[in-house]
């Protein structure tokens, strides 16, 4: 489900579409986003739901005409390998915004996918891929800044459980004798006795 919302941020200088002109750009919007998503599979992750969210109308300010674009605007949860999802394809934010709740926004028939906070602070941009590539797309610098979080949580404070060694017990040697094929009883003991015994014979 989209719904169509004027961009608040154009204020008075946004030109003034009447109903009918909101309904064809929402309608031209929703069978692009429609298109994307049957080619995505609606395979969307399931901590990340689907790509469905706000379409929002984009004047032009201070051109008196009545031309518009569509921005498509969703929520995302960034993954704990600090990705976001959008339309199958997973984008990288800097390892710090994991676990935090993101805004994406795309606006329809450009290429680039912008992620800002909440608060409207810019997160990262990125060039979108093609819709159900189930690509990921990190940049470098977030490649980096990722192994540098994951190595620095590792410790050496704490030493690992060390596993005892227990020989195996009678048990377990009559199930290994059952496996081989092998009698079940037991060998004779042979006392230190009879080994002396022997080698008196011998010498």
């Amino acid at each position: 489900m989209l719904t169509l919302r004027r961009a608040p941020s154009l204020g008075a200088q946004a030109p003034i579409l009447d109903d009918a002109q909101a309904a064809a750009v929402a309608h031209r919007a929703a069978a692009h986003h429609a298109v994307s998503h049957h080619a995505a599979g609606s395979r969307a992750d399931a901590t990340q739901g689907h790509d469905a969210g706000v379409l929002r109308v984009l004047g032009a300010p201070g051109t008196g005409k009545t031309s518009t674009a569509v921005e498509i605007v969703v929520d995302r949860v960034a993954s704990r390998s600090a990705l976001v999802l959008f339309e199958t394809n997973r984008y990288s934010v800097p390892p710090g915004y994991a676990g935090q709740r993101l805004v994406l926004h795309a606006r329809v028939g450009e290429p680039h996918l912008r992620i800002v906070t909440a608060q409207g602070i810019k997160v990262a941009t990125h060039r979108r891929a093609p819709a159900g590539a189930e690509q990921t797309v990190r940049t470098s610098e977030h490649a980096t800044q990722l192994e540098r979080a994951v190595l620095d949580a590792f410790t050496t404070q704490t030493a690992c459980r060390r596993k005892s060694n227990r020989p195996p017990g009678d048990g377990a040697l009559a199930e290994l004798a059952k496996l081989h094929g092998q009698s079940t009883a037991l060998a004779p003991v042979v006392s230190l006795s009879d080994y002396a015994a022997l080698a008196e014979v011998a010498c």
